[in-house]
């Protein structure tokens, strides 16, 4: 068996980094630590210079390849794959130690998922959902969603800075990722994922299986927000004005509802499958 690939998955809270990394370790050849940053003397080691992060890094490897052992790889997986979670903008890769984070997974061998939110403002009602109703996930046919519903009155002076915040330190993770080169890195918008299947299909790419192996991975999580804006945001003509005001016209979806994304299923993936 080959060695194991590594890889990282870089994301904000609230980005949907919780479900990405659920379903990649649902394949039987793919593993991951999840957060093990939340270890907080293995963060502070992280944080601390590039030879503390290649030090963590190699405890995650050694981690992963136990898990492997456990499942035993060798005698079902031609290829494997380890990974993490690290979580951006406020713990473990921040705006300023990106560059040196990004140069320590480089030197490690690293592959990286940077996964974003494009409607920002999303991001943020998702953050205040989370902070009012303290669940993260749920498990399905596990959760009543009616009981994780908020409606509450913003004030977009805050809302404005929240948004802000997120979108400016995005761009700054961006930046650093950037170096990798598309060979190295995937960038995964987590709109596009909830309509269809393909990015799974260039991230299973990028940790070097085939693009049919998609159809092994599996979930049992489901989409904790499931208001529309106008739900959850109890003065949304008045928030709706304030974006469009300030530029963010694009991002109002008053009555759309999301929902889990779709997962590759075998029968509809073909080699010519591309993501153009």
């Amino acid at each position: 068996m080959a060695a194991m690939l590594k890889w990282a998955l870089l994301a904000a809270s609230e980005s949907g980094s919780t479900w990405v990394d659920h379903v990649l370790s649902s394949h039987p050849c793919i593993v991951s630590q999840n957060e093990y940053l939340v270890l907080e003397e293995e963060r502070r080691i992280f944080r601390s210079s590039e030879a503390g992060a290649l030090q963590v890094l190699q405890h995650i490897t050694t981690q992963n390849e136990l898990a492997l052992h456990r499942r035993n790889a060798s005698s079902i997986c031609p290829h494997t794959a380890g990974g993490v979670k690290l979580k951006t903008l406020d713990r473990d890769v921040t705006a300023s130690n990106a560059r040196m984070v990004s140069e320590a997974l480089a030197k490690a061998g690293y592959v990286v998922i940077l996964l974003e939110r494009g409607n920002s403002f999303e991001h943020t009602l998702g953050g205040l959902s989370r902070k009012e109703t303290g669940f993260t996930h749920c498990k399905v046919d596990k959760c009543d969603p009616t009981s994780l519903n908020i409606t509450r009155k913003i004030d977009c002076g805050d809302l404005l800075h929240q948004m802000r915040a997120y979108e400016n330190g995005l761009d700054t993770i961006s930046q650093n990722v950037a170096m990798y080169g598309p060979e190295r890195q995937r960038r995964l918008v987590y709109e596009l994922l909830l309509r269809t299947a393909v990015p799974w299909l260039d991230v299973m790419e990028l940790l070097g299986f085939p693009r049919a192996a998609a159809c092994a991975l599996k979930s049992d999580l489901q989409k904790r927000v499931q208001q529309t804006q106008s739900e959850m945001v109890h003065n949304y003509e008045d928030v709706a004005k304030c974006l469009s005001d300030s530029g963010r016209s694009h991002l109002l979806r008053p009555t759309f509802r999301p929902s889990s994304g779709p997962l590759p299923r075998c029968r509809r993936l073909h080699p010519t499958t591309t993501s153009k």
